[in-house]
């Protein structure tokens, strides 16, 4: 290897203008970085007074070709793009790694960080950020390289005593129609620092090292929290507010520049891999701090928003909380405010509402922080809603008070953050429908990760924090949405398993204590999970059908049977009532997804009736309209309900398969093998026929065999019966669907194989 004198850079210059000179390059290289030791500018062969956009030089310093390699200067309004040169990269790269040795750091001190978000750009191309915490600790604040995942970890000690940390795994930093600018160096080089921002898409975990009586050294014990995960324990905010990590979008690092050098180098060698880039992008950046007591007018417009219009306020509060707008943006815009004011004033609050709902829709509401006058997207909805001013937009099916849809407002909390969603329409339950011209007054807050996934503990008290200090506050304390204090109300069974409550904002027509007297007497009930799970019955997602008056409700006694060997009593009807065909009849003519065709009457569907619930078969012996239930089927007194509500029917008859366990039974009372020979041949040979036959392939399909997609079953249902008539198209062999004939054709033989499943 060449030694560190003799060492030499040759890099790629590239985005080069055409009319840019070699004398001109010359001086931009030398004035910018350092003496030149060669330059190549190869000449356009149409064009000689022109080059070809690219060029090659080499400097007699490879420190300066490093700081080259970072650089953020203009030359004829484009900033050139340095690289090494793709014959000597490998060799390069080693040099380079050879004489940092020892070599990339595995941790750096920084200066200060900084957390905040991006603001905007100024008139003169400078980008903003907006400081909304720095980070305090006692010791100095340290930087690792995380391996799994691939992340870089911040480690702070805010208290004596109290060790945490910042986890910023690479996949959650910020993308830009498919290009990575969540790392930003600004390079101040006449200056003794610089400064790295890191902009993430989601929030980062934080942690806390466990609880010890004696405490290790700073960096030895952060770094046993980072190599052995079983022992990090994950925490809220620590910064005493909700400014800090609650709508942080960006880390603001401050390095100090003897150090530089080495940083950016571990920056690209750290944190490649086959699946992420390491590329960081340089742009100069001005830091611009919020005042927060100069933030009156914002302040009284989110209340005229609380007093005139929720919805509106809802609805920044999504883009709030996405980071796509930013309150600060109200300060900094002129007339801003008076535009909201005014389209609220002359009734126009659907035209707000549904301008920003398009420009959420749009790919180009992400601002790229590292392009020179991109303006922020909230310059996009002041000029999208002028063009929407004399659009007319198609009614919601939620606009009928009939329909079972409904508007529903949600948030979902993770343990640093908060993200308010867009409102969703979704099929209604008792309580929705019966408070319908309430329903904005409803919250369904969904507890989750900052990725979105389900809260999980890897071992006892690994989500303690969490727990006691984010979720039961919110539960006991509730929750401020856009003006309004939601309260806890109820939760669903289903609601449970996927960490999801109901909330609801008192008013002095209605309270949540008033929501759950009208939804029944659950006074009996002593346990505590079973309270909850009779309440969460209110909430279970239904279809509203028919009142069925008291007269029409009979209860009728349970099937109960002794067995005779152990004395017990056990009871075969268990949540199990009957209705006549002609109630049945009626309650379907109300049913929205039943089609009015006799032959699909279902034999017996799943209810909710008052505080009953079950299933409920057809009985032809009742004549007229009758309704039995049975005790076991109530499961709380109602006075106020006689909805008879569907949540599923059993108008399609499923395919029953054979299995090892049901063929050793059956063997068992004597049914001889060749009947199961017989129907697993027969099952083999539909198999073999789906790849050509078009009538086998349809049914397979459909009926789900081998796992196959039920869409592509419709595609072929409607070739089968000649609804898509194309004799030039050969169906069976269109590759996608090919394909999924042939992995359901395999599928199917593997079951029959290993599970003697056939129909």
């Amino acid at each position: 290897m060449d030694s560190e004198d003799t060492f030499r850079l040759r890099l790629h210059i590239k985005n080069l203008d055409f009319k840019v000179s070699e004398d001109e390059l010359h001086h931009f290289l030398s004035t910018n970085f350092g003496p030149i030791d060669e330059l190549t500018l190869p000449k356009s062969l149409s064009r000689h007074s022109q080059n070809r956009g690219f060029g090659f030089a080499t400097f007699k310093d490879y420190k300066v070709g490093l700081t080259a390699l970072a650089n953020g200067f203009y030359l004829r309004n484009r900033v050139p793009k340095f690289q090494l040169e793709k014959n000597s990269r490998t060799t390069t790269q080693n040099n380079i790694s050879s004489l940092f040795d020892k070599n990339v750091q595995d941790s750096y001190q920084m200066v200060s960080v900084d957390i905040g978000s991006w603001v905007g750009v100024k008139g003169n191309g400078q980008h903003q950020f907006s400081t909304r915490c720095t980070l305090q600790s006692i010791d100095p604040i340290k930087l690792l390289f995380g391996v799994s995942p691939i992340s870089i970890n911040l480690l702070v000690c805010p208290k004596p005593n109290q060790k945490c940390m910042i986890q910023i795994p690479v996949k959650n930093l910020t993308s830009y129609y498919g290009k990575k600018l969540g790392k930003i160096m600004d390079k101040r080089i006449d200056e003794d620092y610089s400064y790295m921002y890191l902009s993430v898409d989601l929030a980062c975990p934080l942690f806390r090292s466990p609880e010890r009586s004696n405490i290790d050294p700073l960096l030895s014990i952060l770094m046993e929290i980072t190599a052995l995960k079983e022992k990090e324990i994950r925490t809220i905010d620590w910064t005493g507010g909700d400014l800090a990590f609650n709508r942080c979008e960006v880390f603001r690092l401050m390095i100090k520049n003897e150090d530089l050098l080495r940083f950016e180098f571990a920056v690209n060698q750290k944190l490649t891999t086959k699946q992420t880039t390491s590329s960081i992008n340089y742009a100069r950046i001005e830091q611009v701090f919020i005042i927060y007591t100069d933030a009156r007018a914002r302040k009284e417009f989110f209340k005229y928003l609380t007093k005139h219009s929720f919805i509106v306020y809802y609805y920044l509060e999504v883009f709030f909380s996405h980071g796509i707008f930013h309150p600060e943006e109200f300060d900094q815009i002129p007339k801003l405010i008076d535009e909201f004011k005014s389209y609220i004033e002359r009734g126009k609050e659907k035209l707000v509402v549904d301008t920003l709902y398009d420009l959420y829709l749009l790919r180009r509401i992400k601002w790229n922080p590292t392009k020179a006058n991109h303006k922020r997207p909230i310059y996009l909805f002041m000029s999208m809603a002028r063009k929407n001013m004399n659009k007319r937009r198609r009614d919601n099916i939620i606009d009928n008070p009939d329909s079972d849809f409904i508007n529903i407002h949600a948030v979902t909390v993770t343990p640093t953050s908060l993200f308010v969603e867009f409102p969703v329409v979704e099929q209604g339950n008792r309580v929705l429908r019966q408070y319908r011209d309430k329903s904005d007054r409803f919250l369904r807050v969904n507890f989750a990760e900052e990725d979105g996934d389900k809260l999980g503990s890897i071992f006892d008290g690994y989500l303690r924090d969490i727990i006691n200090h984010r979720v039961l506050k919110i539960l006991k304390e509730g929750l401020t949405i856009a003006g309004r204090k939601y309260n806890f109300l109820a939760f669903s069974s289903s609601q449970l398993r996927n960490h999801s409550v109901w909330m609801f904002c008192d008013g002095n027509d209605l309270t949540s204590e008033k929501i759950r007297s009208w939804m029944g007497d659950f006074s009996q009930i002593k346990v505590t999970a079973k309270y909850a799970a009779r309440m969460g019955q209110c909430f279970t997602t239904t279809y509203q059908t028919i009142d069925i008056p008291e007269t029409s409700v009979k209860k009728i006694p349970e099937i109960e049977r002794i067995d005779w060997k152990t004395n017990k009593k056990y009871i075969f009807s268990d949540g199990i009532g009957k209705i006549s065909p002609a109630l049945l009849i009626k309650a379907m003519m109300s049913y929205r997804a039943y089609r009015s065709k006799s032959d699909e009457l279902p034999s017996a569907c799943q209810i909710r009736f008052g505080g009953c619930k079950g299933m409920i078969a057809v009985d032809n012996t009742l004549v007229g309209e009758q309704l039995h239930i049975r005790d076991s089927m109530e499961k709380f007194p109602v006075a106020s309900s006689r909805s008879f509500e569907i949540v599923k029917t059993s108008r399609v008859p499923r395919i029953a398969y054979m299995n090892r366990q049901l063929i050793s039974i059956l063997s068992f009372q004597r049914v001889d093998d060749d009947v199961f020979l017989k129907y697993q041949k027969s099952h083999t040979t539909v198999l073999n026929k789906i790849s050509n036959d078009l009538e086998s392939a349809r049914s397979a399909l459909i009926q789900g065999i081998g796992g196959g997609s039920n869409i592509v079953g419709v595609v072929l249902d409607l070739f089968a019966e000649k609804i898509v008539i194309s004799n030039k198209f050969d169906v069976l062999n269109e590759p996608f669907i090919s394909a999924v004939l042939e992995i359901s054709r395999l599928n199917a033989l593997k079951d029959v194989k290993e599970r003697a499943r056939f129909p």
